[in-house]
């Protein structure tokens, strides 16, 4: 692919994306829900799609699409938005070159009775999961194997009956830790190990907030966990770069699932010297030679962290906000955004996890007080 060509990048939210992609020369246009402001200035173009449930709607998705001259673009870059609609992927593949993993790919990962089984025939350890009604449905968490975001995963109740698409597992307290990796060759290299983050809501329990990199974690459950993703590449034949969600306690570690996309935890790992968007686009394209990211990676000694700033009641977005440069994903003016709704992204540096986790509640609380200010 020529850089000087355009390329569709498409997710829920795109700008950490295609911060790298321009960064890296090529030409963006983006699609995703929101069609921030900070996307607008980086994109050559944003368009805005609808969605449901953290999946694109497919119809004004296409709609989307046919109003794209389509004989200069590239191809197309995908995260989430695709996980619960492999349908729309493979429609879009029949149109454009996809960079990324192969439509069925994501749709075997994505169906829990396939990856929970491959992951025994792997020697993978997971929480145990069910396909029925239990018969005592105390600790066990409904999830479905096709949405992102935790807003899926609830609490089983006593009568709980499953529908199409659900699973129960297992509740572990653990430490929820995701491993970005880049996959090439049959083999997974290894960008970083992060902390996941939630904020928890009566309706939402699990739902996901951010990540900080650098999760402090023992040689013994690294280990596993490249393990781990060595054995799902090769399986899968996984290319670009991926994600792995585990949870850890002292020296075991359970996989809950792999996101066989451009994962949110991209936005920890952007450097001047160092462009991650080009090495998927390499690794999807056939390039083998990653050994020098190690040496790389390894001068990036500081942790850094991202946590959504969800509305802590409905918010209206007009001129006179005035963001801090800690916030990315920044809403346009004159936009209403609902109670719970996803606002903007806080950033934050520090020397370990837990500066950087203090640093990111402290961001928020400053936000939560100009909107509470701002609305009385």
């Amino acid at each position: 692919m020529q850089k000087s060509k355009t390329i569709i990048i498409a997710a829920l939210s795109t700008r950490a994306f295609v911060a790298d992609a321009v960064a890296a020369g090529y030409e963006v246009i983006a699609i995703d829900a929101f069609a921030d402001a900070d996307t607008q200035i980086i994109a050559k173009q944003t368009i805005k799609v609808k969605q449901e449930n953290c999946n694109f709607d497919t119809v004004d998705f296409l709609q989307k699409l046919a109003e794209i001259n389509l004989s200069y673009i590239a191809g197309l870059f995908y995260g989430s938005g695709f996980d619960g609609n492999i349908t729309l992927l493979t429609l879009i593949a029949s149109h454009l070159p996809i960079f990324g993993n192969l439509p069925q790919t994501v749709a075997q990962i994505n169906t829990p009775k396939d990856f929970f089984k491959t992951l025994d025939l792997l020697n993978i350890k997971h929480p145990e999961v069910c396909f029925n009604k239990p018969d005592n449905a105390s600790g066990w968490l409904i999830k479905r194997g096709n949405s992102s975001g935790g807003m899926h995963i609830q609490n089983a109740f006593r009568n709980v009956a499953l529908i199409e698409g659900e699973y129960l597992q297992r509740e572990i307290s653990a430490t929820p830790v995701s491993l970005l990796f880049l996959a090439y060759k049959k083999s997974a290299q290894v960008i970083g190990f992060n902390l996941q983050l939630t904020d928890a809501t009566a309706i939402y329990p699990y739902r996901y907030a951010g990540n900080v990199s650098h999760c402090p974690l023992n040689i013994t459950v690294k280990e596993q966990l490249v393990n781990y993703a060595n054995k799902l590449t090769k399986h899968y034949s996984l290319i670009g770069l991926n994600s792995l969600d585990v949870m850890v306690l002292d020296d075991q570690c359970w996989v809950l699932e792999i996101n066989p996309r451009l994962s949110s935890s991209f936005g920890l790992y952007q450097f001047n010297d160092l462009n991650f968007f080009d090495l998927h686009h390499q690794a999807c394209v056939g390039v083998e030679d990653f050994g020098h990211l190690s040496i790389l990676l390894d001068t990036a000694k500081y942790p850094k962290g991202q946590h959504v700033f969800y509305a802590p009641f409905n918010i209206y977005i007009d001129y006179k906000v005035a963001w801090p440069e800690w916030v990315v994903d920044i809403p346009m003016p004159n936009t209403m955004i609902e109670k719970d709704a996803p606002v903007c992204t806080v950033m934050a540096n520090g020397i370990d996890n837990n500066e950087v986790i203090e640093m990111l509640e402290a961001r928020l609380q400053y936000l939560r007080a100009i909107f509470t200010t701002h609305v009385n």
